[in-house]
């Protein structure tokens, strides 16, 4: 079976070959590409999937995207989600990823974590992801975090049509997904569905099954007139096995997320805009166990019922002022968050307990200022001053000072420098409400310091970036496994991350991506090191997809040696004609990816399996 694997691998490279046509149209394709639009080389270092990567990896889900990304380990976790952990950490860790559908942050203060709820959500119309990382712009708006994640929808005017798309997999699992795109005249819209059946291997953990089998539907919908306004609406509904829950004798267990959100958004002249956003989320989870389940609560239930919920509202008025060599952009920014503790059961008993802060308020403030001293030399600066108004407990003041530089040598060399202060502010989770640790309402924010140099070298046909950076984070926040609660460490916690990737383009058609990286601290209870080989080829017809995800070995918090990850992933695209595409994948196909240890059984995030998919286009 490796040797098959090894032979295609090995034989899509050697035997890659130009067609002109195709060629011609790729070069078109990938010069009216929308990124050209939207990325922004000041906002951070940064990680692009264009259209063309994300169809050619067959990207259906954001975790599709999400294992690829580098200092980060996709990571299976007892409840029966996916989560994005820190490379040399574990889950435990705090981790603050944001995540936008164009400017609209998908939140879940249920769990602190949107990565958490929306890792399966589906890509079908998605154009490209940005991903910045290390020193990320304050114009992001929003609270801060410690990496940045934009998906950016289609664009009905380069659509114009109806397109279905449905896979079946190896497993039993079946997709379908829609989506509708059209312009007339002035005004354009998009609209997808999606609705999933998704079934996984049923693990046995001293005689009790682990399931995290589940089904999910989406739906977003977006209404624009040119350079007036735009209507946005999304929602998800998801309901799935709980696997292991909080217990080691899971005898029941299901979580049922519904998300809901509508953004407005009004183009004023002269680079004025105005944003309003209502979001809408709540979580209701079952989890029974034979044996107990692990509370911070004595004692321990063998049943646990919860309802809870949040609702935000965000207003955001936005200023660019463009003149000559200088680019100001400000803005201001008010947020409003509620958080719901609807329904909280132990073994059926309703409990009534002081909970923290259930309702927030931040006004936020922030500026940023590009100034191209000349064609090749770019200075940015930027400031965010937010006040956190928490009721009836402490409120705060937290500000960001960014610092950046960015120079191009020549034709061939980029250099980026970004220095930044910041901070990152406790979740809900963490101060209000959870039934399985205490809660902290007396949390400060982590003070963090990042510092980042960035070196890119381009022909015509390679790119090769080098990478180093240093994070500081004074008043962390961590665990207490004896407290059972998150408290702030009065010490600086340090690391150093360092990476490098090369591209080579064979012809518009044809590439191989190379990356490597590294992390540098004290202790490590995860992976602390990386790389990714990505062989994008086409041979007539057929695109083929080659993909290595490597995390090395590691020991657990709990002593636990885990071997190193390998995952690799085969995908194959024919095009019958102008409407008609079938393609095959195959996911983590020598069975080695990188896995963690629950209920003593080691599980990895995306399972051995192949996916048949057919997309027709009206």
């Amino acid at each position: 079976m490796r040797l098959l694997l090894l032979v295609s691998f090995i034989s899509t490279f050697l035997f890659a070959k130009e067609v002109l046509l195709d060629d011609l149209l790729s070069e078109y394709e990938k010069s009216q590409s929308l990124y050209h639009q939207t990325k922004q080389e000041s906002a951070g270092n940064l990680i692009l999937f264009s259209r063309s990567d994300l169809d050619r990896m067959q990207a259906y889900t954001l975790n599709d995207v999400l294992k690829t990304i580098r200092m980060f380990n996709l990571e299976a976790t007892r409840t029966g989600m996916t989560n994005l952990s820190k490379s040399g950490s574990d889950q435990t860790a705090f981790n603050s990823v944001k995540l936008f559908i164009n400017s609209h942050e998908l939140n879940s203060a249920t769990l602190g974590d949107a990565l958490t709820q929306y890792g399966k959500m589906s890509l079908y119309f998605i154009d490209h992801i940005e991903v910045y990382q290390m020193g990320n712009s304050v114009v992001f708006g929003n609270e801060p975090g410690s990496m940045v994640i934009k998906l950016y929808t289609k664009e009905p005017s380069r659509e114009n049509a109806t397109s279905l798309q449905t896979s079946i997999d190896t497993r039993g699992s079946l997709t379908l997904r829609a989506i509708d795109a059209r312009e007339f005249d002035e005004y354009s819209y998009l609209a997808n569905f999606d609705v999933s059946k998704n079934n996984y291997k049923t693990y046995d953990a001293h005689g009790y099954n682990l399931s995290r089998d589940g089904q999910r539907g989406q739906v977003y919908a977006k209404f624009s007139k040119k350079e007036s306004f735009d209507i946005e609406f999304g929602a998800t509904k998801e309901k799935y096995d709980s696997f292991s829950g909080l217990g080691n004798a899971p005898l029941d267990g299901h979580t049922d997320a519904t998300n809901v959100y509508l953004q407005a958004t009004k183009h004023f002249d002269k680079n004025l805009n105005f944003i309003l956003s209502l979001s809408h989320e709540r979580l209701e989870v079952l989890n029974k166990d034979a044996v107990a389940i692990l509370t911070a609560d004595t004692p321990q239930p063998k049943q646990v019922d919860v309802d809870i919920g949040s609702h935000i509202i965000n207003a955001i008025l936005e200023k660019r002022f463009v003149r000559r060599n200088n680019d100001l952009f400000v803005c201001a920014q008010i947020k409003h968050q509620k958080f719901d503790i609807n329904e909280y059961k132990r073994d059926g008993a309703s409990v009534s307990k002081n909970w923290g802060p259930t309702k927030r308020n931040i006004f936020m403030a922030y500026a940023e200022n590009l100034y191209n001293i000349n064609e090749d030399n770019l200075i940015t600066i930027s400031a965010k001053l937010d006040r956190y108004e928490n009721v009836d407990t402490t409120s705060s003041t937290e500000h960001i000072l960014r610092l950046g530089y960015v120079a191009l040598f020549d034709d061939s060399w980029t250099l980026k420098l970004f220095a930044m202060k910041s901070y990152v502010y406790p979740t809900f989770r963490q101060t209000t409400f959870s039934p399985y640790f205490n809660i902290n309402p007396d949390l400060e924010s982590i003070n963090n310091r990042i510092y980042s140099a960035e070196l890119t070298y381009k022909t015509k046909k390679n790119i090769v970036t080098m990478s180093a950076g240093e994070a500081q984070a004074k008043n962390m926040i961590v665990f207490n496994p004896f407290l059972k609660k998150y408290v702030n460490k009065d010490k600086t916690a340090t690391f150093q991350r360092a990476y490098v990737r090369f591209t080579h383009n064979f012809d518009i058609n044809n590439k191989i991506t190379l990356e490597y990286f590294k992390i540098f601290q004290k202790k490590y209870v995860s992976s602390d090191q990386g790389a990714l080989v990505q062989l994008f080829n086409k041979i007539g017809k057929f695109d083929i997809y080659n993909e290595l995800v490597y995390r090395s070995d590691y020991e657990s918090a709990f002593g636990e040696k885990m071997a190193a990850g390998y995952n690799y992933t085969l995908g194959v695209t024919y095009t019958l004609n102008k409407k008609l595409d079938l393609k095959l994948k195959g996911e983590n196909l020598l069975n080695k990816a990188h896995e963690v240890r629950i209920n003593g059984v080691d599980v990895p995030a995306m399972e051995r399996r192949g996916l048949l998919t057919m997309e027709y286009t009206f």
